[in-house]
């Protein structure tokens, strides 16, 4: 998107060449295709590459931070879909009842709990009759006294969405995009303070900004998750789009981290329901 330093220098040449007859200008220019013409006016641009990392990371950010959202809704959705779900409650009660009958006859030294690994046995180990599995056995014995709980998976239908789900992707995710809205921020802000006078206006007339833009600089003191966020009348300061645009994904980052991190709790407390070790989480 950008030209080549060699392509640069080459350009450079062209029309330098070019412009030192000024019959031959026009021409010169005419002779070079769409993406050259690109490559000349680029080449006037300053920082121009640190701009167009800005105008990418504007233009992807809308789609990564409404991703890690969902994510973050789906990871959750099912945390709670676990935890309240009782016919869940209920299936897992009556497991422990059946192989404690199955190992100690229903008396002696009867197991608390189980891991969640466990359940991946009761299609391999027998039931009473040595021939049928504790599955089939489960099964049967809930079709015989508590068919509704066999309708459990109806209760955690966001399971199955969450399995593509991994935690630590999710925060590894957030942590990149943070780190990369730091750079646009301060580049945003440097080139904010080329543009403005000592009175905070904006001094370069091809800042165009949208009546959406303009009505956000205009709007009285906003106060977000108890950050004080103050308007253009309080601090008599014009932003540039790129710099409101900084403000908003700033918001909107923060928080989906403070989400996340509600996420984290969440599930920990389901590993602490079923008997896991929270640091999985």
């Amino acid at each position: 998107f950008l030209p080549t330093e060699e392509e640069e220098s080459g350009l450079k040449m062209y029309v330098s060449d070019a412009l030192k007859n000024e019959a031959t200008k026009d021409e010169a220019m005419k002779a070079l295709c769409p993406c050259e013409k690109y490559m000349v006016a680029m080449m006037d641009v300053s920082d121009a590459s640190s701009k167009f990392n800005c105008m990418m990371f504007q233009i992807q950010f809308k789609s990564r931070i409404d991703d890690s959202e969902d994510a973050i809704s789906t990871l959750m959705n099912a945390c709670d879909d676990v935890k309240n779900s009782i016919r869940l409650r209920k299936l897992m009660a009556i497991i422990l009842t059946i192989v404690n009958q199955i190992n100690t006859g229903g008396s002696g030294n009867l197991a608390a709990g189980f891991t969640l690994d466990a359940l991946l046995k009761l299609n391999e180990a027998k039931a009473f009759d040595k021939k049928t599995s504790v599955l089939q056995y489960l099964i049967r014995v809930i079709k015989k006294n508590d068919p509704e709980v066999i309708e459990f998976r109806k209760d955690i239908v966001s399971i199955e969405k969450a399995k593509g789900v991994m935690l630590d992707g999710l925060l590894g995710d957030l942590k990149q995009l943070t780190s990369e809205l730091e750079t646009v921020k301060k580049s945003a802000a440097n080139e904010g303070d080329r543009h403005r006078d000592d009175d905070g206006k904006l001094t370069n007339p091809n800042i165009k900004m949208t009546l959406a833009e303009l009505k956000e600089q205009k709007t009285s003191v906003r106060i977000i998750n108890g950050v004080k966020f103050y308007n253009q009348m309080e601090q008599d300061v014009e932003y540039t789009p790129m710099e409101i645009f900084t403000q908003s994904a700033e918001y909107r980052v923060l928080e989906a981290s403070i989400k996340v991190k509600e996420v984290q709790t969440s599930f920990e407390s389901v590993l602490h329901y079923f008997g896991e070790d929270e640091k999985m989480a």
